[in-house]
């Protein structure tokens, strides 16, 4: 599942990408621009069909949403300025295979108590040997949880992603957290994941990006009465 918004140049690059990819049974596009009709000429030829979703509204909650499309239970959540090797791709499904209970994915991020701010803090994987959340912008879970996030999920959380386009992937991994008391697991040790075709810069690298995401760690740590997040320090690389 890619969740895709003005960038139909990085889009083509990244769906050539997963030709050939084993495992894989379809693409499914989250056409996210509401204003741009679907341009049809920008998805190439694959080796599996490649279906497009047009969503009645800009959210990033649309990435988790149930498609009846899906035939898998592995779900391969993929923004549209993520490029992986295969061999990253295939090893992290493996992974999955053995975990699916588990989120599966590349980027990590930990939390921590700040004593002085009597709040928690976001952080990247660069700044400590751990992590306790993986970033859904390349990462595999069960299908099962898009249920749980559609319709489940406390709505406050739901709310506030739909809302102010953001910490979709935190309550993701508070709920998954929550559900089966265990860790995120990442795979590589690799922490920056550049996007290599990208023009414009994402919305993590805005000013304010990680207060907006210490707010969230906080919030919802209100919603559910307590930090279901778990720190972990096992990485897998093969």
């Amino acid at each position: 599942v890619i969740l895709t918004y003005r960038r139909q140049y990085i889009l083509y690059k990244i769906l050539n990408a997963l030709h050939n990819l084993p495992f894989l049974d379809r693409v499914v596009i989250v056409w996210n621009d509401l204003f741009t009709p679907v341009n049809k000429t920008i998805i190439p030829e694959l080796h599996v069909p490649v279906y497009v979703v047009a969503c009645g509204k800009n959210s990033l909650n649309n990435r988790f949403l149930p498609f009846d499309i899906i035939r898998t239970d592995a779900i391969f959540s993929l923004d549209d300025d993520f490029t992986l090797p295969q061999k990253n791709i295939l090893l992290a499904f493996r992974i999955w295979r053995e975990n699916r209970d588990r989120l599966v994915g590349f980027p990590g991020r930990y939390h921590s108590w700040s004593q002085s701010e009597k709040k928690f803090l976001y952080k990247g994987d660069y700044q400590v040997d751990g992590i306790s959340l993986v970033l859904t912008g390349a990462c595999f879970f069960h299908k099962h949880y898009s249920y749980l996030y559609t319709y489940m999920m406390h709505r406050a959380i739901y709310n506030y992603a739909e809302k102010n386009f953001n910490c979709e992937d935190i309550g993701m991994n508070f709920l998954v957290a929550h559900v089966i008391r265990k860790p995120p697991l990442k795979v590589t040790k690799k922490r920056g994941f550049p996007c290599k075709y990208c023009g414009r810069k994402s919305i993590s690298t805005s000013e304010g990006h990680k207060f907006k995401r210490k707010y969230c760690l906080n919030f919802f740590t209100k919603v559910y009465g307590y930090t279901p997040l778990i720190f972990t320090q096992f990485t897998i690389d093969n």
